[in-house]
Formats: C-alpha cells, sequence, structure tokens
C-alpha cells in the first residue's frame, strides 16, 4: 500500500491509513489511499465487487470524510451483473 497524504484535515484528528489498517475488513496491499482536503482517493485493486463496495462505504464512514472517489479495479468482474444476482435469490 502506498500513500501521498493519508491524513484528513487537522481538525479531525484521524490518519486514514492507521484507520484503515485497523479494520479487519479492509486488506491494504493493493490499494493506494490519497487524501486531498476532505476527499479520499481509492485506486488500486480488489477481488471482488462487494469488497470493493465494502471498502468505499468503510472509507464513507470515516470521520471527516466528505467524498470518497472509488476508483479500486475489481480483478474478478464475474461477480457482478445478471448471473450473479441470479445466483443469490436462488
Amino acid at each position: 500500500m502506498t500513500t501521498a497524504s493519508n491524513t484528513l484535515p487537522k481538525e479531525s484528528g484521524v490518519n486514514l491509513y492507521d484507520t484503515a489498517c485497523e479494520n479487519e475488513k479492509i486488506n491494504l496491499d493493493f490499494i493506494t489511499i490519497l487524501v486531498n482536503n476532505k476527499t479520499v482517493i481509492l485506486t488500486g485493486r480488489e477481488r471482488t465487487y462487494q469488497k470493493r463496495r465494502l471498502i468505499g462505504e468503510e472509507v464513507w464512514n470515516t470521520p471527516g470524510v466528505a467524498r470518497v472517489l472509488n476508483d479500486l479495479q475489481v480483478t474478478e468482474p464475474e461477480t457482478a451483473g445478471p448471473g450473479k444476482i441470479l445466483e443469490e435469490t436462488l
């Protein structure tokens, strides 16, 4: 994981990297977190759409975050789409 800046504005008192590391739902091995003011940009790779969505939601729930740009690329795209929805309803 690399970060250009991972600290939200000082008034929030939150270091996003530390917060993400404490969250066992997030694996930062292939994710880059960039922070500009209160905007967080996520880049890198995640295995499934479900994990991509989960990571975005977890970042949104971090105090001080006003905007999240989730640009994580999914490495197993077959985990989404009409076929996946059908499987879940059966």
